[in-house]
């Protein structure tokens, strides 16, 4: 199974800080290669039908997306465990990683989510190795879905470096960003949403880059799944 090196166990449950890279045992995961290599070409829909109606290919596919949000507080947290729970419920072998640097990942919100915490890798780097640990995760070919928190990430390799490291990888990449954060060149993502929460609970998303050059769709999310009566 996953090896964390340098391991450090923290208080919940779902919570493992690694201070290097993560170590991965190829033949435990041969069926899970098996299964998402077939499905790399596929998009994934996310079972949040406001959600898929309103993103481009109704549904994630392979690549790297950027949730930016103000203070990476507007939504983007809710969208991606979507997708990690929309991974684990369409593949019983499928694992993913949030690489949370500064430990704001909540146990229960995941539970909530209906997110299998047994297929769930948190994975805690000091700010300054962010970078350099989500790229040996998402190169290891262990996990369908990485999420990586980037609020707070400290200086590493420039993040326009890093992002075209992360597309070398095979499986769904989203990077929860401060909308707020200036960058020196624009990121190579595939798509960038933005989002932000409304009084009435709401999350308004809108496609602020698509490859597809599909942009400018705004559009107001109020029924999350596992929020639902």
């Amino acid at each position: 199974m996953v090896a964390a090196l340098s391991t450090e166990l923290f208080s919940s449950p779902v919570d493992t800080a690694a201070r290097g890279a993560i170590a991965i045992v190829p033949s435990a995961f041969a069926a899970l290669r098996k299964n998402l290599e077939a499905d790399e070409a596929q998009v994934l829909a996310t079972g949040w039908p406001e959600l898929d109606a309103v993103l481009p290919d109704h549904g994630f596919a392979h690549g790297i997306v950027e949730l930016a949000a103000p203070h990476a507080l507007g939504g983007a947290t809710t969208v991606a465990m979507a997708l990690v729970r929309a991974a684990h419920a369409k593949h019983e072998e499928a694992l993913a990683a949030w690489i949370d640097p500064d430990g704001s990942l909540y146990a229960p919100s995941l539970a909530q989510a209906q997110v299998d915490l047994d297929r769930l890798l948190v994975v805690r780097p000091p700010s300054g190795d962010l970078r350099r640990v989500a790229v040996n995760v998402a190169a290891s070919g262990a996990f369908d879905v990485v999420v990586v928190d980037m609020k707070g990430s400290g200086k590493g390799m420039r993040d326009d470096v890093f992002v075209r490291k992360l597309s070398l990888s095979k499986c769904r990449v989203l990077l929860l960003t401060d909308s707020y954060a200036s960058k020196s060149v624009p990121w190579p993502t595939s798509l960038r949403l933005e989002l932000s929460r409304q009084a009435d609970s709401g999350i308004t998303l809108r496609i602020a880059k698509d490859r597809s050059g599909r942009i400018g769709t705004v559009k107001t999310l109020r029924n999350v799944p596992w929020l639902a009566a």
